[in-house]
């Protein structure tokens, strides 16, 4: 059964394009790019979940990254 997002896809996208615009802007090197996105998702979490769910939030983000990087959905 597909993911459904609970989130409009269009506001989804353009978030997204929003940050991957800035970076391009900006020449960010991969590894940069993945330490600037790295403290902003830590930052997230830190500042909206509660100390006791965030390991299993944590768990589950990098489970479905890996899924997505590894089937080559962007």
């Amino acid at each position: 059964m597909p993911f459904q997002s609970k989130y409009d896809p269009e506001r989804i996208t353009n978030l997204s394009s929003d940050l991957l615009g800035l970076l391009s802007k900006e020449k960010v090197p991969v590894d940069l790019a993945l330490m600037v996105l790295g403290n902003v998702l830590s930052n997230v979490v830190n500042d909206n979940v509660p100390a006791g769910q965030r390991a299993a939030l944590v768990k589950q983000f990098a489970k479905t990254l890996e899924q997505s990087v590894v089937a080559g959905h962007h």
